[in-house]
């Protein structure tokens, strides 16, 4: 027995070797390798990454992964939620860069990784920090005519922010920004606290605990001053065949004013205004109409209303043109390479590496006369001054022999990914420029603005060490704020370690708003005058005396004098009789408003003056 298996050893491999053979052929049809890429990005998972670490600057957020399987496997790994992991490894690395490698784990077997998009990235880390910050509160406009704003709280007052140690560096203050720009009513809700660096420009990539707080800002009515609907009064009807589609009132709500405040807490809550007759009506009408008020009630600004009213008529619309001409042409379609143009050269202190673009062709499809006409298909890129890498799908142009652009063209595909890397030169290095600032801003102003121009300069040093140890930022030489009232602009030089120089000009422009805060003041009892009254006339005034309303900045109104103001009534060339007449206020300070004179019209009468009896 032994002998013949000895004998017949060869003929029983060739056997079993072809019956192998012939089942992986069996095997093999039945469920054929595919390779292609799976379906989905597969997100990059990071593991092992230090509790005291984290991770800054752009990195992919998810690979493609290229495979090859049976079908049967493709199927599986098709109909399963997560059947891929890419994981990044960062156990035991610390803070600076690295460079690390994707890993992929498929869940099904048999499959091969043929490819994974990208392979290998760089990782930067850096320690993570926490700070804390106090929480200030910006105020932008003013509230409505008649409305006050109170003192201000914010809860927490303090948040904590966290992040990349190089990133909380950055940051100068935390900032909530509230606009009462006419607002009536008192705010209480929460907002979201924004980051800001020392050149005033806003920060991201920061966690705040909490990213909010809560903003409490009471707004009251003064007393004399409430807010009422406007309801419009109308009587007749519009011409028969026509339709009242629209009646509008603008603005919906005035504000209304006395020197007694229960006269404007006794109306209804609505004001009506005088009757606007629609009998008869055929067109649109855009009119203004004065209100009815009671005895010593007045609108705080525009007496009058804006009222719109739309009118319709029913008739037949007729469609024009009824026929026109189509000229047709055969569609055609033609292959074109696309070309690359650059224009303008990076910032300096950078260099443009060699540009890439995906795909080189496209294919142009659309009437036959109009895709004889194209001479080229091109990409144009604009690097001026550009400090980032180019990688972003852009738009095809397609241009005729005389370089004009052709349109009414179809691309297929419509725009191509252009890759044009961009590295800084050794030596150079771009940093934030810093105002440096003291003192405060004058009683009764405040600092609405501070920017620098440019934010961002390029510095240079023959010996890269000196450039690459700055901070990151530079600053300027001090401005000095104490006492300022009004806006600065200004050139201030930067303090540079010996070495290191600027690029360019050497200087930054620097602009710091400084506004005064704006406010209200009423006057009372002011004293009519009366002017151009002629000879042998007298005139008796009713109400001898008025009340105004004055806006403009805080410290003005607060050093305003009465013998600032003047109101006057303008009697010139008129004879004896009784006249309906509005006062005139002079204000000899500028930058003040009269909003309001209460009553805005007096009665003035105008007599022959008394001539004296002589004595007996």
């Amino acid at each position: 027995m032994i002998g013949w298996f000895r004998k017949n050893f060869s003929s029983l491999l060739w056997a079993l070797l072809l019956s192998v053979a012939v089942w992986i052929a069996a095997v093999t049809a039945a469920d054929p390798d595919d390779q292609r890429v799976y379906p989905k990005p597969v997100p990059i998972e990071i593991v092992g990454q230090g509790s005291g670490l984290v991770i800054v600057g752009e990195m992919p957020k998810a690979v493609e992964v290229t495979l090859r399987a049976p079908r049967s496997v493709w199927d599986r790994l098709e109909g399963q939620e997560q059947p891929i992991r890419a994981v990044v490894d960062l156990s035991g690395l610390g803070a600076g860069e690295h460079p690390v490698r994707v890993q992929v784990q498929v869940s099904e077997n048999p499959a091969r990784v043929v490819s994974v998009l990208p392979t290998d990235f760089t990782v930067t880390l850096e320690p993570l920090t926490s700070r804390v910050f106090p929480v200030g509160l910006t105020l932008n406009g003013q509230p409505a005519t008649g409305y006050r704003a109170g003192n201000p709280t914010l809860e927490p007052l303090e948040v904590l922010v966290s992040g990349a140690e190089s990133l909380v560096e950055q940051v100068a203050r935390a900032r909530v920004i509230v606009n009462l720009a006419g607002t009536r009513e008192s705010l209480n809700q929460e907002m979201d606290v924004q980051l800001y660096n020392a050149n005033n420009q806003a920060l991201k990539g920061l966690s705040l605990n909490p990213s909010a707080v809560l903003v409490d800002i009471p707004v009251s009515q003064q007393g004399g001053y409430r807010d009422v609907a406007v309801k419009v009064i109308v009587q007749g009807q519009v011409a028969n065949g026509y339709l009242l589609t629209d009646l509008s009132v603008f603005p919906p709500i005035v504000t209304v004013y006395s020197t007694d405040p229960g006269l404007v807490n006794a109306l209804p809550g609505i004001v009506e205004t005088q009757t606007l007759e629609l009998r008869g009506a055929s067109e649109d009408i855009s009119t203004r109409l004065a209100l009815n008020l009671p005895a010593g009630v007045s609108v705080v600004g525009e007496q009058s209303v804006q009222v719109d009213v739309s009118e319709n008529p029913a008739r037949v619309v007729s469609v024009l043109p009824t026929d026109f001409t189509v000229t047709l042409e055969p569609l055609t379609s033609r292959v074109f390479p696309v070309g690359l143009t650059l224009n303008g050269q990076p910032a300096t202190g950078y260099r443009a590496g060699n540009p890439t673009l995906e795909p080189l062709e496209v294919l142009v499809s659309g009437a036959e006369s109009l895709v004889e006409q194209v001479a080229r298909a091109r990409v144009i890129v604009n690097l001026a001054g550009t400090r980032e890498s180019l990688n972003q799908e852009m738009d095809v142009q397609l241009y005729n022999a005389n370089n004009q652009a052709l349109k009414g063209l179809s691309l297929n595909p419509s725009a191509v990914l252009v890759d044009i890397p961009v590295s800084q030169q050794g030596g150079y290095r771009d940093v934030a420029v810093k105002v440096i600032v003291q003192g405060q801003v004058a009683n009764g102003y405040l600092l609405t603005d501070l920017s620098v121009f440019p934010p961002i300069v390029t510095v240079y040093s023959t010996d890269p060490g000196l450039v690459n140890a700055l901070p990151g930022i530079v600053e300027t030489q001090t401005l000095e704020l104490r006492g300022a009232s009004e806006d600065i602009s200004t050139r201030l030089a930067l303090n540079l370690p010996a070495g290191v120089s600027v690029v360019g000009e050497q200087s930054v422009q620097v602009d710091v708003g400084i506004s005064p805060i704006q406010s209200n003041l009423t006057l009372v009892n002011i004293k009519i005058e009366v002017v151009g009254l002629g000879d042998g006339l007298s005139a008796q005034i009713s109400p001898a005396e008025v009340d105004i309303i004055l806006s403009g900045p805080a410290p003005l109104l607060e050093s305003l004098l009465q013998q600032d103001v003047r109101v006057i009534v303008d009697v010139t060339e008129l004879l004896p009789g009784i006249y309906q007449l509005k006062p005139r206020v002079e204000i000899l300070v500028a930058d003040i408003v009269v909003e309001t004179i209460l009553p805005n019209t007096v009665e003035v009468t105008i007599t022959p003056a008394v001539t004296p009896t002589p004595s007996q």
